[in-house]
């Protein structure tokens, strides 16, 4: 998996575009190569690519409304661990959740499910919540992380490179080139049919590694209802996505 830089990526979508003369400003170039990366990102999560998992834990108070920092690209699930082995929760919308407020002791005990929420006041904060309303315990949130905007040059809080298998960083280029190719009011057929290749060309190499192993029945019960010493990761389709 080789390191290309984003320089590399500018200099392969001018190319791909038959951009001359700065017609697209290095700040266009990032921009659109940050928002085709997130969609490439998308793209291998939802096919099953095994993403790098961060993982913040939380200690439960009784108070509710817990602060999980910045909003990542997905929460994958949530863990109670205590010294028995790990239990996951299940994920409920905010409407359906509702069912004391926040920080009610009326229901209490170890969390069955958990709810998501954004801090509208202004700091874009992403809380959690769970149900029944813990006093103690420690629960376990596996995320993926959102990834730095990419620059040109290093700086704090930039990126200045992306690193993806068996070339799909094409996928970038692509999606840099045809933005251009709208900007310049020209043909974008070819390159959105290029851009539809390489999807499909993801997806399949991800499917074929997913069921490369043979077909097994799995008990689950033990993650469900009881404890278990493995950390157990739901399909994508049940992530809950920013």
């Amino acid at each position: 998996m080789p390191l290309v830089t984003s320089a590399e990526l500018v200099s392969r979508a001018v190319t791909m575009a038959d951009m001359h003369d700065n017609f697209v400003t290095p700040s266009e170039w990032m921009y659109w190569a940050t928002q085709e990366r997130l969609s490439l990102d998308y793209l291998m999560a939802r096919s099953g690519w095994v993403q790098s998992i961060t993982e913040v834990s939380v200690t439960a108070t009784g108070a509710g409304d817990y602060t999980l920092g910045e909003i990542p690209l997905a929460v994958v699930c949530v863990h109670e661990s205590t010294s028995q082995g790990l239990r996951r929760l299940r994920y409920n919308n905010v409407v359906d959740f509702k069912k004391q407020v926040t920080g009610g002791t009326v229901i209490n005990g170890p969390a069955v499910e958990f709810s998501l929420g954004l801090d509208l006041t202004g700091t874009g904060d992403l809380k959690i919540n769970f149900f029944p309303e813990p006093s103690s315990g420690t629960y376990i949130v596996s995320m993926v992380a959102s990834k730095l905007p990419l620059a040109l040059t290093a700086g704090a809080g930039f990126s200045t490179s992306v690193v993806y298998p068996m070339g799909w960083e094409e996928r970038i280029v692509l999606g840099m080139s045809y933005r251009a190719l709208v900007k310049e009011e020209s043909d974008t057929k070819e390159i959105a049919g290029m851009i539809g290749r390489i999807e499909a060309e993801v997806e399949r190499a991800v499917w074929s590694m997913v069921t490369s192993e043979p077909p097994q029945i799995r008990n689950v019960d033990t993650q469900t209802y009881g404890w278990d010493r493995d950390m157990y990761y739901p399909p994508s389709v049940q992530w809950r996505w920013f």
